[in-house]
Order: structure tokens, then sequence, then C-alpha cells
């Protein structure tokens, strides 16, 4: 006799629950799969991204853009989460400000095992895709 599975509950992987918190959090990405890509192989990074994004808005406010997505060098084989804010308004001190929370990112990251680095492009922000 054949018996058929009893309704087995699906576990929702961390990956996608964390894709799915970061896109209610407002950050978007070119490209989804590759982030999920990159923190299937580097799961450490999995349970930062959240409090990084909220710690980028608390530092720059909530018109904060943010954009995630993996950076491949294009003269080496080296690929890392790279997660690009938007500001409605630069100052002298952005770029300071932005290495302070890339300082907090690297105690938390286990040497050799992920990279996410947050940068800006000097771009302004569009307030449609502001929280």
């Amino acid at each position: 006799m054949i018996s058929k599975p009893r309704g087995r509950k699906k576990v929702e992987s961390p990956i996608r629950s964390n894709v799915a918190e970061l896109i209610q959090m407002g950050v978007s990405s070119g490209d989804w799969n590759a982030v999920r890509r990159y923190m299937k192989s580097h799961a450490s990074v999995i349970p930062l991204l959240p409090d990084v994004c909220q710690r980028v808005r608390g530092e720059f406010g909530s018109e904060t853009e943010l954009a995630l997505d993996e950076y491949r060098d294009p003269e080496i084989d080296d690929r890392y989460l790279i997660l690009s804010l938007r500001l409605p308004n630069y100052e002298l001190d952005t770029m300071d400000r932005i290495e302070r929370v890339n300082q907090t990112i690297e105690n938390r990251i286990k040497p050799n095992t992920a990279y996410l680095l947050v940068t800006t492009d000097f771009q302004q922000a569009r307030s449609n895709n502001c929280v």
C-alpha cells in the first residue's frame, strides 16, 4: 500500500523570507535572483541585510533609496553584494557617514565568508522608490 504524505508544512527558506523582508522595507534590486544565489553561497550575510538597511535609513533618513545587487568584478572572479543608497540631497560628510555604516558591518562578517559594501552613486533619490 502506498501512503500519501500527510499535510507537510512548507518551510520557508531564510533566503526567501529575507528577500521578502527587504522588499517590504522598500529595497529594490536589478536582479533578485543574483542576490539570492549570493545569499545561498554566503549564508552569513542573510541575517545582516535587514539590520544594515535599517542602519542606513537611521543614519540617512527614510527618504533614502536603497538598491541591493551583486557586483561582479569584470577582471577577476570576485563577487559581492553592494547596497547602493541614493539621497534627496548630499552633504559634504556623506561618504564619512557611509563609512561609519560600513565599519559596523566589517565586524559582523567573518573574514573570507562574504562581503557587503554600502556605497552611493551620488544620484538623487526618486521619491516613488523611497519608503
